[in-house]
């Protein structure tokens, strides 16, 4: 138990690392889209048509929340398993 209890990070680190993590996600995943649609359109990626940039930040926030949501169940099941931070 107190190796587990080793691995746990505090709320204010896993915030953190949840705030950088999605933004992570939705920044990759927006600019890989974005290019997506561009080309679909018949283009290459320019900040003039802003149709495929708008669809790519909407995916990108819809994979951002789903992300999320599956990193906090996990730490959600940690801390059933784990007990709280502080004893």
């Amino acid at each position: 138990m107190y190796e587990e209890a080793a691995d746990m990070v505090s709320r204010k680190t896993y915030l953190m690392r949840m705030i950088g993590g999605g933004m992570g996600v939705f920044l990759i995943s927006t600019a890989i889209l974005a290019l997506f649609f561009s080309l679909g359109r018949g283009h290459f990626v320019n900040f003039e048509d802003w149709i495929p940039w708008i669809a790519a930040s909407a995916v990108g926030l819809i994979l951002a929340v789903l992300w999320a949501n599956k990193n906090s169940k996990m730490l959600r099941e940690r801390l059933d398993l784990c007990g709280p931070d502080h004893p």
